[in-house]
């Protein structure tokens, strides 16, 4: 179980635009963020050690896993309408100097202290980049119905983070 946020700000300037709203090509500059919050073990009762499985409970068992990524958007939106009620849109953007953190909390481990557990932290330099495509429906003037399909592709740095270890003796 977790949570996943996706913020895309952008601010746009039109380039293209054809007359009679048959369609138009924006570049734009924004700001994207994803952060995915992960807890995969909570309130478990089985522990690992010296790989058996020991049904012993373990108080506080939490264990989790955060990333964040973060940077400067670039990027382009187009829209091209097919008749009347129908049109293609599409975007796309790139992050190439986006920054990655990721935070874990792995209690499952009993040799570090009373609770049991382990605090990694990493950074690095990241690539971000999207793209969409999509159909619009006009129902009426002012009402639309869009869908479409998104691809977010995040790297960061072929997964080379920076880590930093640390024993804890409680959750995160």
């Amino acid at each position: 179980e977790g949570d996943m946020k996706i913020w895309n700000i952008n601010g746009y300037l039109r380039i293209v635009e054809e007359p009679n709203d048959k369609g138009y090509l924006d570049l734009s500059i924004g700001y994207m963020y994803y952060k995915d919050d992960i807890n995969p073990i909570k309130n478990g009762t089985q522990i690992l050690y010296f790989w058996e499985t020991i049904n012993a409970p373990l108080t506080g068992e939490d264990s989790s896993d955060k990333y964040k990524f973060d940077g400067l958007r670039l990027g382009a939106r187009a829209k091209i309408r097919l008749n009347k009620r129908l049109a293609i849109k599409a975007s796309a953007g790139v992050c190439p100097w986006a920054n990655v953190n990721k935070d874990q909390f792995w209690n499952l481990r009993n040799d570090l202290g009373n609770p049991p557990g382990l605090k990694i932290s990493g950074s690095a330099n990241a690539t971000m980049f999207d793209c969409s495509a999509g159909l619009e429906f006009e129902i009426t003037k002012n009402l639309f119905i869009e869908a479409g399909y998104k691809y977010i592709n995040l790297d960061s740095d072929n997964g080379n983070l920076d880590w930093n270890w640390v024993a804890t003796s409680g959750t995160d």
